[in-house]
């Protein structure tokens, strides 16, 4: 099982340009928050190459509010967004346009809810603990997600010190797209990979939306299995990755 979990993990390359920011060295300090109804939940969205535009996201309950101007206060951005539906699960917020430069500059925020505790049985098996995500589109028509990895789904943090950091328009590289991205179904393996960007910790990981990758691009993974039998031959397969869902 270790040698099938190292060949997994050896699919993970770089695929852009430029160093990652060391996301452990951001200052994760907010300048001033409103009066909370509920116990906050917290997230920090970075944007750029070097992580120079930043956006907190707080969960009070089920209200959200995000620092639409980017300056670390929490209190100058108006009330806080409303879910559009509270009957349904997930659901989410009205899209919230957060620009640091007065306007110029404007990306469009959709975070949405899932498992929220008001909604449903919370204590199925089968069910996720209560998580967000959150994708961005940009103005030049790029649209990044992030609603998790192979790890687990993504959750904000109970304080701003342990939030997770997105990195959205990060160093691009290669990771895997669900809880278990490897199946086997009869004599066949199903694969289940992606492109983006890894955040400060597990599943706080950022996707770049499959429509925003040109369809010429398609990458080549190479995986091997443990030999059939004691003291065999690994078996190696190399195949190219066509299919996007």
């Amino acid at each position: 099982m270790r040698r099938f979990l190292s060949a997994l993990a050896g699919l993970l390359f770089f695929a852009g340009s430029g160093p990652a920011v060391d996301l452990a060295r951001i200052e994760r300090r907010i300048a001033k928050e409103p009066t909370y109804t509920d116990k906050p939940l917290y997230c920090l969205a970075v944007i750029g190459s070097e992580a120079t535009i930043r956006v907190w996201l707080v969960l009070d309950g089920e209200k959200l509010y995000v620092d639409k101007n980017c300056n670390g206060d929490l209190t100058d951005d108006g009330p806080p967004v409303e879910l559009k539906d509270k009957k349904t699960d997930p659901s989410g917020f009205e899209i919230v346009n957060v620009s640091p430069d007065g306007g110029k500059t404007v990306y469009k925020f959709d975070v949405v809810l899932w498992g929220r505790p008001s909604f449903g049985d919370t204590k199925s098996p089968d069910r996720e603990p209560f998580n967000q995500s959150v994708h961005i589109k940009f103005a030049d028509g790029r649209y990044f997600g992030a609603w998790g990895d192979h790890h687990k789904p993504l959750m904000f943090a109970a304080g701003a010190h342990d939030a997770p950091i997105l990195h959205f328009d990060g160093p691009l590289r290669m990771g895997f797209e669900v809880r278990n991205p490897l199946r086997k179904s009869d004599d066949k393996f199903e694969l289940n990979c992606c492109v983006g960007t890894p955040g400060s910790c597990d599943g706080a990981w950022v996707h770049l939306m499959y429509n925003t990758i040109p369809e010429k691009e398609h990458p080549r993974a190479t995986i091997e299995f443990p030999p059939d039998k004691l003291g065999g031959s690994p078996v190696t397969v190399v195949f190219t990755i066509s299919h996007r869902c």
